[in-house]
């Protein structure tokens, strides 16, 4: 006789082999944790990070399956006693057999089992069991969470994201954190829009968190759209205007937009909320430098000098705004402080704009001979020189060093040496094949 047995399972009980046992019945007495998952988008102003949690199985309402035999009932018993005291290996056993000599298992085994070996580390074989059982309980919540707990176990986050949305469905759309759940998973697979689509309608949910908005701003970003994600932060630091995290990303949208007032705006009140770390404070200091506001920046770095950094930033910016003499004086003081091939590249730029041919061309003559990350750039620029000057057979010369190499360059170079040809043979104007001297993209400073 079972009427005195009861197997205390959490909030639920397993009491007499005629009872139905509810779909989330193992969740209660065994609760994991997915290790922290930071979904980042690195963007040298600002970090943002989510964090994500989830139990392996959710309690469902319903009753479910068919009544427990008595020897379930026992089994059920011993292999939950072995759970409960980390002896996987003797619960594994029992289960294990109990699976290879029934048909037709109970929906509390499949549960059962598949946490068990998920204890064990052994997500592939935890696959096997709860796909099967979900195939046979197609209804279970519990079983659909757990399989895509494995899954993401098994480093399959789109597979493990359509198991948490089966879960989400199965619970009429009412466990939202299951679908923020398969929104991270999304993210994680790069699979942006889909992410998306799955937090818009959760933001506004009652229960929606401020990393939900955080994590769809980024996931919008990474699909270009800027504009929307700027939107759903406006939103975002309505709900939380005393989060400093929220305003900090939405400054960082709005620098990415290229609105860099109202991206400096928004930091200080992401600064008055909350000061930010050291590193954080150079990195603000650089952008308020970059929009010509130093007495801000000299706030937030004290008395310390400028940083590399903040010196890049500047002279970037005075380059692209027309002013060559100051940003050639950044520059200077820069390469001074921390002197990089990169730096004297861009300053190469400058030179150039400034038409003070001969200084650009020792310093792209220098960086070519050198070797290195830029040598094929600075020579490609020296064949741009000679080009441009008509002096055909040093064109000539630069771009076969170039197709001679390799690289990123020899297609372009290969064209030149085409057109070169048709330039000597008369079938192409010299005067109109001219090309532009600053490379596109070189206007970066920094290491």
């Amino acid at each position: 006789m079972m009427s005195d047995i009861t197997i205390t399972t959490g909030c639920h009980s397993l009491a007499k082999a005629e009872v139905f046992l509810p779909q989330g019945a193992v969740a209660g007495f065994l609760r994991r944790q997915v290790p922290m998952m930071l979904i980042r988008l690195v963007t040298g102003l600002v970090t943002a990070a989510v964090l994500m949690f989830f139990a392996p199985a959710v309690q469902d309402a319903h009753a479910a399956g068919r009544p427990v035999t008595s020897f379930e009932y026992d089994m059920f018993t011993r292999a939950k006693e072995h759970l409960d005291k980390k002896r996987l290996p003797e619960a594994a056993e029992l289960l294990g057999r109990y699976f290879r000599g029934h048909s037709q298992k109970h929906l509390y085994g499949y549960e059962l089992y598949g946490l068990v070996l998920l204890q064990m580390d052994r997500a592939d074989l935890a696959v096997n069991i709860l796909r099967e059982g979900f195939a046979a309980y197609p209804e279970s919540i519990a079983l659909a969470q757990n399989l895509g707990s494995a899954l993401y176990q098994l480093d399959k986050p789109v597979e493990a994201a359509e198991a948490y949305m089966a879960a989400y469905s199965l619970s009429d759309s009412k466990q939202v954190l299951l679908a923020y759940t398969a929104a991270v998973f999304y993210a994680r697979a790069e699979q942006y829009g889909k992410a998306a689509g799955i937090l818009l309608p959760l933001v506004a949910h009652e229960k929606a968190k401020r990393d939900w908005h955080i994590l769809l701003s980024q996931c919008l970003m990474h699909d270009k759209k800027e504009a929307q994600a700027a939107e759903v932060l406006r939103n975002a630091v309505r709900i939380y205007p005393e989060d400093a995290k929220v305003w900090r990303m939405l400054g960082f949208v709005y620098f990415r937009q290229g609105l860099r007032e109202k991206a400096a705006a928004t930091y200080e009140v992401a600064y008055k909320l909350a000061p930010p770390s050291k590193r954080e404070s150079a990195q603000l200091a650089s952008l308020y430098c970059s929009l010509g506001a130093p007495s801000l920046g000299a706030r937030l770095i004290g008395d310390a000098p400028p940083t590399p950094e903040m010196l890049d930033s500047l002279a970037v910016t005075l380059a692209r705004g027309g002013d060559l003499s100051a940003a050639l004086e950044q520059i200077n003081s820069v390469l001074k402080q921390a002197p990089s091939d990169k730096r004297l590249f861009f300053k190469g730029n400058i030179l150039m704009r400034m038409q003070r041919i001969e200084e650009a061309r020792s310093i792209f003559t220098s960086l070519a001979a050198k070797g290195g990350k830029l040598a094929s750039k600075a020579q490609w620029v020296l064949a741009v020189l000679a080009w441009n000057e008509g002096d055909w057979d040093l064109a000539r010369a630069e771009l076969k060093k170039l197709s001679d190499n390799g690289g990123d360059l020899k297609a372009r170079a290969d064209k030149l040496l085409g057109v070169l040809q048709e330039i000597e043979n008369g079938s192409r104007d010299a005067d109109a094949a001219r090309l532009p001297s600053v490379i596109r993209g070189s206007e970066k400073a920094g290491t």
